[in-house]
């Protein structure tokens, strides 16, 4: 059974992957490609253009989205969840689901956050199939459930209309799950398309040997046990991304894509990984979220 607290997190990936991309936090877009003559219409340097501005909630916005995902693990199936979306977007502070920040320095296109945020990497024994576990010598009653956790640190990013927003971010986990760390390099694009904005992202993050250790090696307590030992160590992960967006009437907003992921050789090497995961690990997602405005 999943955990309540998986639920939520999917309705704040949803947030991520979705609306808050096209927010001025996430991403300042590549101008249209279009001379446009109307001044009015224009973007200011370092800003978004009139295209995003429409697909760019203000305030709080809420909705629901689908998101569904690769299981990685043997035996686990797709995860397919349907979840209300939350989000926040304020001057300073910035909330979606169970992610957030807090800007502590603005301007000219540079930011520096403080964030927290969750990672999603938990999992139940139960969920993985005993059969497929049994065929690499491993019995699924000694494996001891993973945690989701929760990181705190840094970010750092630079935008401009010309050519879109790269960020730099550090988080590691401060609840004593995996007592790992994270490191991502992720770039950001925005373009007009079909009445609304089309963002795709290319980014890749450099996981610490604990963080791929725990989600998806053996812990020293199973070893104990009897169950193999195996460590994948550290890994470098890269990851390709498209959303797209458009408003529809009455402040809502229609948001969708496809999300790619993938793990080093380490990873899946694994005897607790699935080798179909070789080919990459997809999301997809599609939703829909209404926005209500600044807070008074």
């Amino acid at each position: 059974m999943k955990q309540l607290m998986v639920l939520v997190a999917a309705s704040c990936l949803l947030a991520n992957f979705a609306v808050v991309q096209a927010q001025e936090e996430s991403v300042t877009p590549v101008a249209p490609t279009e001379v446009v003559d109307d001044p009015a219409t224009e973007a200011a340097p370092g800003g978004p253009p009139e295209f995003l501005k429409k697909v760019t909630p203000d305030g709080v916005s809420l909705g629901v989205g689908m998101l569904v995902t690769k299981g990685i693990l043997l035996g686990e199936d797709a995860r397919t969840y349907v979840v209300p979306t939350i989000g926040y977007v304020g001057e300073r502070v910035f909330i979606t689901g169970i992610s957030g920040g807090v800007h502590l320095y603005k301007n000219d296109g540079f930011a520096l956050d403080v964030l927290l945020s969750a990672r999603l990497d938990g999992w139940d024994a139960d969920d993985l199939s005993a059969s497929e576990l049994a065929d690499v010598g491993i019995d699924r009653n000694l494996l001891v459930n993973r945690k989701n956790e929760l990181d705190a640190g840094f970010g750092a990013s630079y935008s401009s209309s010309n050519w879109g927003k790269l960020s730099l971010t550090a988080k590691g986990d401060v609840t004593n799950a995996s007592d790992g760390y994270e490191v991502a390099l992720l770039y950001q694009a925005a373009f007009e398309w079909w009445g609304g904005a089309l963002v795709p992202s290319a980014g890749i993050s450099y996981w610490s040997d604990d963080l791929s250790n725990y989600y998806y090696g053996t812990l020293p307590q199973e070893v104990a046990a009897g169950v193999p030992s195996y460590q994948p160590g550290s890994a470098i992960v890269p990851n390709l991304g498209l959303t797209f967006l458009r408003t529809l009437p009455k402040d809502w907003l229609f948001f969708g894509g496809l999300q790619y992921q993938w793990l080093s050789d380490d990873i899946i090497d694994s005897p607790l990984v699935d080798p179909s995961a070789r080919n990459g690990l997809p999301s997809v997602f599609l939703g829909f979220s209404h926005s209500f405005g600044k807070i008074h």
